[in-house]
């Protein structure tokens, strides 16, 4: 796996903690059971399209469920967001310190 891919690997079990201690496990569990339905469709999975349709109907009766589903989601993307931001810095700092070396030389 890429040191991205290491990164974001990284924030999401550490944010998945975070989510059993201040939500509980079964917040945990749904967001776990939504995200996987949610990439199972995105590998062309139709009927977890459906099944991740119904999760969402199911849960819009009850706001304090979904504000902490979707409180889980959008960290998730942040953390997401943030990591892609630092391995541009990154690449961007190893490229000016290898322009600079190669200036030297």
């Amino acid at each position: 796996m890429n040191p991205l891919g290491q990164n974001i690997r990284l924030l999401g079990d550490l944010l998945g903690e975070v989510i059993v201690r201040q939500a509980g496990t079964p917040i945990f569990d749904l967001e776990e059971e939504i995200r996987l339905l949610a990439k199972q469709w995105r590998d062309g999975d139709e009927s977890a399209a459906k099944k991740a349709a119904q999760k969402v109907a199911e849960m819009a009766g009850d706001l304090s469920l979904t504000g902490d589903i979707v409180k889980a989601f959008s960290t998730y993307f942040q953390l997401v967001n943030l990591a892609e931001e630092h391995q541009r810095i990154q690449i961007l700092n190893q490229r000016e310190n290898d322009a600079f070396l190669k200036n030297c030389l």
